[in-house]
């Protein structure tokens, strides 16, 4: 599935979601597309994010009503994110380039080029690109305070505290977003296990 694949297919699965009455206001205030061209991104500042790799906001929550937040991740080889849940979103991947080894629930899952896998909410998970840079759309609905959390990771890269963050402080990083931190991170034995 190509790109504008995806877009339509999310598009069109955008509408059947239900809605609070502040997104049903705010859907029906709405009157023009959002339209986010290549390289482009919704980030609040207009910046790509670099957390440790790329990330570009495609459709922001509040696009939306709070229904849905879309990101284009680039992830260097052997990158990922450590162990966490979302307390009341699920998190869907769609890996467009690359080949990546998620864990869901305790059970390593490989998805390539063209597949997709989706993270329920409150169930813990993590992933790991492999050996060759990769490229994924996530998606997260409803879509929280996603964008928000990527956007304070790029903040602290930015101006780098002298000392790595304590476990508590990455407690409380992820949890003021609505995540819980479990910690630890796919190794790239991990990936060779689910991949052999």
């Amino acid at each position: 599935m190509n790109r504008r694949s995806f877009v339509e297919l999310m598009a069109a699965s955008v509408g059947a979601l239900p809605l609070s009455s502040a997104a049903q206001e705010s859907q029906m205030s709405r009157t023009e597309p959002i339209i986010v061209g290549p390289g482009q991104t919704r980030h609040a500042d207009g910046r790509s994010l670099v957390v440790p790799d790329e990330l570009q906001c495609k459709v922001r929550t509040s696009d939306l009503g709070g229904r849905l937040c879309i990101m284009l991740a680039d992830h260097a080889p052997w990158e990922g994110p450590p162990l966490h849940t979302h307390r009341d979103g699920d998190e869907w991947f769609y890996v467009i380039k690359g080949e990546f080894v998620y864990e869901v629930g305790g059970k390593l899952h490989r998805v390539v080029e063209g597949g997709s896998l989706v993270a329920p909410q409150k169930i813990p998970h993590r992933y790991i690109n492999g050996p060759l840079p990769g490229t994924l759309f996530v998606g997260l609905t409803p879509g929280g305070r996603l964008e928000e959390f990527f956007e304070e990771g790029a903040r602290r890269r930015r101006n780098p505290s002298p000392t790595p963050p304590t476990r508590e402080e990455m407690v409380a990083l992820f949890a003021k977003y609505n995540v819980d931190y479990i910690g630890g991170r796919l190794t790239e034995d991990d990936f060779k296990k689910a991949t052999t």
